[in-house]
């Protein structure tokens, strides 16, 4: 099977050109799993979904509770049935509950809990953002489960709250894929980052994973801001996993 994260950068606004490409875009790379951050449901929501469906990911979901305005939300879609799972993000902040996304599938028998980890400037904020991440991967580690998403933090991060913790989830059983390259670029070119990433619990095995920014004649990241492309959809490449559930 295959799972591709992207964080789509607010680009599913109802102004934005790119989106009524995006679903025929993200369908090119013919993945299992779509899941979508920093999605925001505009007036073509509707058309976008719609879209999806007539490229084969007739199951989608994001979330069903009223978010707070103005706050990023996931969307999850897939080829084959999910249903929502149970797990919900606390208020740390009032952007935390609605970039995180739980689902299930109850024919293949795994879970996945799609995120985008906001970027606060209190370093406290973000030190309670990890610590339930981390606590939620321990509770979630005896079951088949995907942890991704963009995590806003580089695996070579200094600090704290930086590249330790992903060795604490991987001292706790956790793999990440390991995609080589960066996923993000900053809009004046100054910041080249690492920052979207796919976790596994011990029940799967990783295939190949890769950042990609562009397929065919569709740009998904721009990697040269100062030399803006509008066909770019995203600051953010898409990452792409193929994995397997192990056999009993």
């Amino acid at each position: 099977m295959k799972i591709l994260t992207w964080n789509v950068a607010h680009q599913t606004h109802t102004a934005n050109k790119n989106l009524p490409l995006m679903a025929e875009a993200l369908a090119s790379l013919s993945p299992d799993i779509i899941v979508l951050t920093e999605y925001v449901p505009g007036k073509l929501h509707k058309k976008f979904t719609a879209d999806l469906t007539s490229r084969g990911f007739s199951w989608t979901i994001s979330p069903a509770s009223p978010t707070i305005r103005r706050q990023n939300q996931v969307l999850i879609a897939s080829c084959t049935p999910l249903a929502p799972g149970e797990i919900q993000a606390p208020l740390i902040s009032p952007a935390f509950p609605s970039n995180v996304l739980h689902v299930r599938f109850p024919q293949s028998g795994f879970e996945v809990l799609g995120m985008r980890v906001p970027m606060p400037l209190d370093l406290a904020i973000r030190n309670k953002y990890w610590n339930w991440i981390a606590a939620t991967a321990h509770q979630s580690r005896d079951r088949p489960t995907i942890i991704l998403g963009d995590l806003n933090n580089d695996t070579g991060a200094r600090g704290p709250e930086g590249g330790v913790r992903f060795n604490q989830l991987k001292e706790d059983g956790w793999y990440r894929a390991p995609a080589a390259g960066k996923s993000y670029w900053s809009k004046d070119g100054t910041i080249e980052s690492r920052l979207d990433h796919a976790l596994f619990s011990p029940h799967f095995v990783i295939g190949k994973s890769e950042y990609i920014t562009e397929h065919g004649p569709f740009l998904f990241a721009n990697t040269q801001p100062k030399n803006f492309n509008p066909k770019a959809m995203s600051d953010h490449a898409i990452l792409l996993v193929e994995f397997e559930l192990k056999t009993p």
